[in-house]
């Protein structure tokens, strides 16, 4: 996915204390989906490269349309900020 290797790039430029908010179009099973998806898997592995964290929280859907549900807005953020981020939704 050509958007993971744009982040991965800014991460490394931005060094430290990120907050990254996108809609992933990506599923699992860590952020509530009812299944993982292979979008997910990428995004999973892009996220433990970098060592980041899940901010959202629960299983609330991020994106409602007509056609059903789905989380698949996510935020994640370095560890050295995310105890500083309270009250996601």
């Amino acid at each position: 996915m050509e958007t993971l290797v744009e982040l991965r790039d800014a991460i490394r430029i931005l060094g430290s204390r990120v907050v990254i908010c996108k809609d992933f179009n990506a599923k699992s099973v860590h952020w509530g989906s009812v299944y993982t998806n292979w979008r997910g898997d990428k995004v999973e592995e892009w996220a433990a490269e970098h060592d980041l964290r899940l901010v959202n929280t629960g299983s609330v859907p991020t994106c409602v349309r007509p056609q059903g549900t789905s989380i698949v807005d996510l935020t994640w953020s370095t560890l050295d900020i995310i105890g500083g981020i309270g009250q996601w939704s």
